[in-house]
C-alpha cells in the first residue's frame, strides 16, 4: 500500500504555492521542477509527465476543435491511468472543454444541442443541455461555476477576461482536489497543474516580462539552474 508520506523530502523542497493564483510569490522554473520531478517513481513521473501534456494539449485541442483526436487522447488516458485524482482531473478538464464548446457553437449559430455522440463523457448532461439551449448555463446551476459568466465571454469576445477565469476556476478546482494530499503522488499532480496556472497567469498578465524569462531559463539551460544551486 502507498503510503500518504512517500514523497515527504521531495514534496518538502517545493515552493509553496498557496493563496490565489494571482499572488505574488515565486515559483521555480521547468529545468528546476524537472530535476524534483526526477526523483520520482518511474511510473509516477511518467503519470505526472503525461498529465501536463494532456492539460497543454487540451488547451490547444480546444481552441483547434479537433474532436475525435481528443476523444482518443481521454480514452487512452482512462485506459492507463487507475489513479483516483489523475482522473478526476481529466474529467473535470473534459466536461469544461465540452461546456465552452457548446456556449461557442451556440454563439456561432447551432441552433439545437448537438447529437447524442457528443455526450460522450457525461451523458447525464444531455437532458438539460436538450431542454435548456437557450438558457445561459443549460439549465446546469448545479454545475456551478464551471458555466457561470461564460456565456458572456464568449459573446462579447472577452478573452482575457475568459482566461482569467478559467485559471481561477481550475484553481479553485485544485483546492477541492488537494484535500487529504499532502505529501503522496497525488499532490504533485495537482502541484503540476497548479505551477502550469502560475506560470500561464503570468504570461498573460506580465507580457513585458517574456523576454526576460525566455533568457533566463535559455542560461539555465547552458548553465545549470542557479535555482537548484541555492537550495
Amino acid at each position: 500500500m502507498i503510503k500518504k508520506s512517500e514523497y515527504y523530502e521531495l514534496i518538502a523542497s517545493l515552493p509553496m504555492l498557496q493563496g490565489k493564483l494571482h499572488s505574488d510569490f515565486e515559483h521555480m522554473s521547468r529545468i528546476t521542477f524537472d530535476k524534483r520531478l526526477s526523483k520520482l517513481k518511474e511510473d509516477d513521473l511518467k503519470m505526472v509527465t503525461d498529465l501536463e501534456d494532456f492539460i497543454i494539449w487540451e488547451r490547444n485541442a480546444m481552441e483547434n476543435a479537433i474532436d475525435i483526436e481528443f476523444k482518443k487522447k481521454v480514452l487512452e488516458l482512462q485506459g492507463k491511468y487507475k489513479n483516483k485524482t489523475f482522473l478526476d482531473i481529466i474529467e473535470f478538464s473534459t466536461q469544461r472543454r465540452l461546456m465552452f464548446g457548446l456556449l461557442r457553437k451556440r454563439k456561432a449559430g447551432l441552433e439545437q444541442a448537438p447529437p447524442a455522440e457528443e455526450f460522450w463523457l457525461f451523458p447525464e448532461l444531455r437532458y438539460n443541455i436538450e431542454k435548456f439551449w437557450d438558457q445561459p448555463d443549460f439549465g446546469l446551476k448545479h454545475i456551478g461555476k464551471n458555466l457561470a459568466g461564460f456565456d458572456k465571454f464568449i459573446q462579447e469576445d472577452e478573452a482575457l477576461e475568459m482566461e482569467n477565469q478559467i485559471l481561477q476556476l481550475t484553481w479553485d478546482y485544485c483546492d477541492r482536489a488537494s484535500y487529504g494530499h499532502y505529501f503522496d503522488i497525488d499532490f504533485l499532480l495537482i502541484y503540476a497543474i497548479r505551477r502550469s496556472i502560475v506560470e500561464r497567469w503570468n504570461i498573460a498578465h506580465t507580457p513585458q516580462d517574456i523576454t526576460e524569462k525566455f533568457n533566463t531559463l535559455a542560461m539555465e539551460a547552458i548553465n545549470g539552474s542557479t535555482e537548484e544551486e541555492n537550495n
